[in-house]
């Protein structure tokens, strides 16, 4: 699962720094949201769907914390559901 994430994260043009970053993910199977964390200290302020969505099976919402990237969302999808 976590390879499929950074996938997704390096696909993302907006996200692509992250690469290499520690995450933490949830799956919400009633939403059919992934939910990916890069820094569980800071909650996200404000949020934007990325204008390219890379390879992910949805669109994806990035999360900010005083303008910096926090985390994102990949929405109405499967990616994540067998972890749940």
């Amino acid at each position: 699962m976590e390879d499929q994430i950074r996938a997704v994260i390096c696909s993302v043009p907006a996200m692509a720094e992250f690469q290499f970053h520690d995450f933490e993910y949830l799956y919400d199977p009633d939403e059919k949201i992934l939910h990916v964390v890069f820094n569980r200290e800071r909650d996200a302020d404000d949020s934007f769907f990325a204008e390219d969505s890379g390879s992910a099976d949805g669109n994806v919402l990035i999360h900010l914390a005083q303008g910096m990237i926090v985390g994102f969302s990949i929405l109405d999808t499967e990616l994540g559901k067998e972890s749940s």
